[in-house]
């Protein structure tokens, strides 16, 4: 289940998550261990402001009344929720009884929705822990990420029985999509690895089936 593959994140080492990221001493993050947090990462609502326009520089700032403030905001959205629902939900909730009569507008820029994989085949979690152990030498777990890449929604629509294992290397001695983009070698070279098993593990289920 979903859960037990969070659960599993609290028992791989060097997995705590409040140590991958430098916080001012005395800051913390909501959530608690690697379980709360993963849950309010990746299976609740969250909303950022990204951007706004109408407040003054603080070199122009002054003691006036603006006629008005605009905010871009970016709402991550739990991943089988419908975009479209929420979206409208959100702009009635916004535009509904604005403080001091105020006048909201609401314009909705893009909307997608999130994808959940399918629950793992007993052979493929079998394979992919005997892959990381034999690699790493610890079993594997699961993460929600990438809420702003579509494709592989849509390839679970295009697919609905199949089985998915979206993996790659990245972390604090990897750095993609960037000018100075690097890997670490060696962690690759483990994780090509764990690929390889799975398919070989694959294809000699489908050939067992076949017999």
């Amino acid at each position: 289940s979903t859960l037990r593959q969070m659960q599993a994140l609290n028992d791989i080492e060097r997995a705590d998550f409040m140590s991958q990221f430098p916080l001012l001493d005395g800051a913390r993050v909501d959530g608690g261990d690697n379980v709360g947090i993963s849950v309010r990462t990746w299976w609740k609502p969250s909303l950022t402001v990204i951007g706004a326009s109408g407040l003054p520089s603080l070199q122009d700032a002054g003691n006036v009344i603006r006629q008005q403030t605009t905010l871009a905001v970016s709402m991550r959205t739990p991943p089988l929720v419908r975009s479209a629902d929420l979206s409208a939900a959100v702009s009635t909730a916004l535009q509904t009884d604005p403080p001091c009569g105020a006048r909201v507008t609401v314009d909705v820029v893009d909307a997608c929705d999130g994808w959940a994989a399918p629950e793992l085949s007993p052979w493929l979690d079998e394979s992919l822990g005997r892959a990381c152990r034999d690699a790493f030498g610890q079993g594997f777990a699961s993460c929600g990420i990438g809420g702003s890449i579509p494709f592989i929604g849509m390839l679970g629509e295009m697919f609905p029985q199949a089985q998915f294992v979206v993996t790659g290397v990245l972390g604090p001695t990897s750095n993609a999509h960037g000018p100075n983009e690097f890997l670490d070698i060696a962690f690759a070279k483990k994780v090509n690895t764990c690929v390889a098993r799975v398919v070989a593990d694959h294809h000699a289920a489908v050939v067992r089936s076949a017999a």
